[in-house]
C-alpha cells in the first residue's frame, strides 16, 4: 500500500493500486468477492460436483466402529478372493506334476 498524503495528524489516506489476480491467485483465493454495487457474490452451489471431507477425529464412536469393519470386511474379501485365486493356481500345478511324473513313471516300461 502506498501512502499518498496526511492532512492531519489522526488522519491518513491510504490508495492501493488496483491489481490483476493470478491463476494461481484466483484459484487459491479464499477471501470475500464484492460485485460492482459492494454486496458479496456468493458461488452458486447447485451446479457440478462437491466433495466434503469429514474430520475421522470428529465422527461419533459408531461410525468409527462402522467404518473399521467395513475396511475389514473388504480387506478380508479381498485376501479370500486371492486365496481361491492362489489355491486353483496350486491345485492345477499338483495335478499337472502329478500327470508329468505318472507319465513317466508308465512311460519307462
Amino acid at each position: 500500500m502506498k501512502e499518498t498524503g496526511q492532512e492531519d495528524q489522526n488522519t491518513t489516506e491510504f490508495h492501493e493500486e488496483a491489481r490483476t489476480m493470478s491463476r494461481d491467485d484466483v484459484h487459491h483465493y479464499e477471501g470475500v468477492t464484492l460485485d460492482e454495487q459492494g454486496r458479496e457474490e456468493k458461488d452458486d452451489i447447485s451446479s457440478g460436483f462437491h466433495i466434503r471431507i469429514h474430520a475421522y477425529e470428529g465422527q461419533p464412536w459408531w461410525k468409527k466402529v462402522l467404518l473399521m469393519a467395513a475396511a475389514a470386511g473388504c480387506i478380508l474379501l479381498f485376501l479370500s478372493v486371492f486365496g481361491f485365486f492362489l489355491m486353483g493356481i496350486l491345485v492345477v500345478a499338483l495335478l499337472g506334476s502329478a500327470l508329468y511324473f505318472l507319465r513317466i513313471f508308465f512311460s519307462g516300461k
